[in-house]
């Protein structure tokens, strides 16, 4: 991009730009904005938007031609075409109360009162004014070409390092020097120039316009476009589990799946509960995706490593509230999460739940971006064939030939909404507050599978599957698919029963062979 932008007419500015740009956006990321999309979408608002802000001014492309300020210090051993030094008539060096001097030895010393103080003072004295005339040489030396130095009878004067090197052959006593005219400033000055020594000088312009300024006139020619001589790939983009379902090219503008319908047939989405009982149950909590994202910012915040009922009632009110709902519904979504905390959710663990997990053991909102390089809906059914079972999947493989959506390549995006690690092994899992009834019962094997391969949520864990694997295999050392993946796991978040444990848990491990003809068919 560099070599591109500077070898065309305006590169500078070009690429000014760019860099410009990228500033803005890492600055936005490490602000307030989360993840490639969530960039894309900002920096589409910045350009459409009028929004006034200073950071956002267009830059000067180079400085090569601009004036630049700086110490003296800072510009040792550095060398500028032309040097100005307004100052030089300034002392370098305020009065100072310390007497702070080199000893014979060179130690560095600080005399506080003794018998030396005077002596001592005028040693101090000597060794700021070689300081001073020194720092005087290191800016005058600077200039390649021309060294400007305004001088004259202005303030103390008289005790810059200049005053003895212009005046003391003809300035007796320093303090007499603001009794001399400029015209005798001027005489001494000249003095010290002999024919072709290059010293100038003269008095300064008294209300002299400035010379207009009169920009560089450079002939570029007459300009053309190129033209193109490759065809245009347009097929390079951002995927999404959401756009795959619903035959959209980009995903929304907030790309985590919660609990978005994907498919004609939709549990529901009302958002006013039916009523049934006095008392409220998450049967009764609305439904639709404001209220799968309430449920999903729940669990996202929970600390299973201390997990106490005062913890989830907090933050189960806490973003109740956030959300827009009534403190009534507080009781129903504690005893909720309390209970998918408590369930036993892998298989081969019985006894083993979220509470039990510590630090470190666990990912919530676990984004990827998965380089893909051929995406389309013939890949995908490739991908499946012969690897569906009905008692798990479903009627799936229907709607898997129904997907039409445009081949692609790029990178898949997503959000897994946890990801924990239980005795060496890594488990995907994903809420879903999908309403199926009024009873635990609804929330049976055979409903769930229903609801899985209506929603393609089998699609989604298969592709959530893929991403985990492909950065278990860059992330852990010795890692094999068969040992390190536990599964997938989804928690219908309604019809969790601690009475039967086989309601509202779906899990399934998609098989070796997906795995392998994906990483085949269709990673890059």
């Amino acid at each position: 991009v560099r070599r591109r932008a500077l070898s065309r007419a305006g590169g500078e500015r070009t690429l000014t730009n760019i860099l410009h740009c990228v500033e803005l956006l890492h600055q936005a990321e490490q602000e307030h904005v989360s993840g490639l999309e969530g960039l894309i979408v900002w920096l589409e608002r910045r350009i459409a938007g009028n929004v006034a802000d200073e950071a956002a001014l267009l830059r000067l492309e180079t400085d090569a031609n601009a004036v630049q300020l700086s110490t003296i210090h800072a510009s040792k051993g550095l060398e500028y075409p032309l040097v100005f030094l307004p100052f030089a008539w300034d002392s370098p060096s305020g009065k100072t109360e310390q007497v702070i001097f080199h000893g014979a030895d060179g130690t560095l010393t600080l005399d506080l009162g003794s018998d030396m103080l005077e002596a001592n003072k005028a040693t101090a004295r000597a060794e700021r004014a070689a300081e001073a005339a020194r720092l005087l040489y290191v800016a005058v030396t600077r200039a390649e070409f021309l060294c400007y130095i305004a001088w004259g009878c202005i303030s103390d004067a008289h005790n810059s390092p200049l005053f003895p090197l212009l005046h003391g052959r003809t300035v007796a006593d320093p303090k007499k020097f603001k009794s001399c005219s400029d015209q005798d400033i001027l005489a001494d000055v000249r003095q010290l120039g002999t024919p072709g020594s290059g010293l100038a000088a003269a008095i300064m312009p008294v209300d002299t316009p400035a010379p207009p300024y009169l920009p560089q006139q450079v002939n570029l020619g007459t300009f053309a476009c190129r033209s193109l001589k490759q065809p245009i790939s347009s097929d390079w983009r951002i995927s999404s589990f959401s756009s795959l379902t619903s035959g959209s090219e980009r995903s929304n503008l907030q790309p985590r799946d919660y609990d978005a319908l994907t498919s004609a047939i939709a549990d529901s989405s009302a958002d006013e509960p039916t009523a049934r009982a006095a008392t409220l149950s998450i049967f009764d909590f609305p439904r639709g995706a404001s209220a799968g994202t309430c449920l999903h910012e729940i669990l996202e915040r929970l600390d299973f490593s201390a997990l106490t009922a005062e913890q989830i009632e907090q933050v189960s009110s806490s973003r109740l509230r956030a959300n827009g709902y009534e403190d009534h519904w507080q009781a129903a979504v504690a005893g909720m999460v309390s209970a998918v905390t408590q369930a036993p959710l892998v298989a081969e663990a019985p006894l083993f739940n979220l509470a039990q997990l510590q630090k470190g053991a666990w990912q919530t909102e676990l984004e990827f971006f998965l380089p893909v390089a051929q995406l389309s809906p013939e890949r995908l059914r490739l991908l499946f064939d012969g690897l569906l079972q009905p008692t798990l999947h479903g009627d799936f493989a229907q709607l898997l030939d129904s997907l039409n959506f445009q081949q692609s390549r790029g990178m898949l995006h997503g959000f897994i909404d946890l990801v924990f690690e239980q005795a060496g092994r890594y488990h995907i899992v994903d809420w879903k507050s999908n309403h199926l009834g009024f009873n635990a019962a609804d929330y049976s094997p055979d409903n769930m599978t229903r609801s899985m391969a209506d929603h393609a949520y089998i699609l989604q864990y298969h592709l959530y599957a893929l991403a985990l694997h492909r950065h278990l295999k860059q992330r852990l050392p010795g890692y094999r698919y068969e040992t390190h993946f536990g599964g997938a796991i989804y928690v219908f978040l309604r019809g969790i029963s601690q009475e039967n444990p086989q309601l509202g848990i779906y899990r399934d491990r998609p098989s070796a062979t997906f795995i392998e003809r994906a990483d085949k068919l269709l990673l890059a």
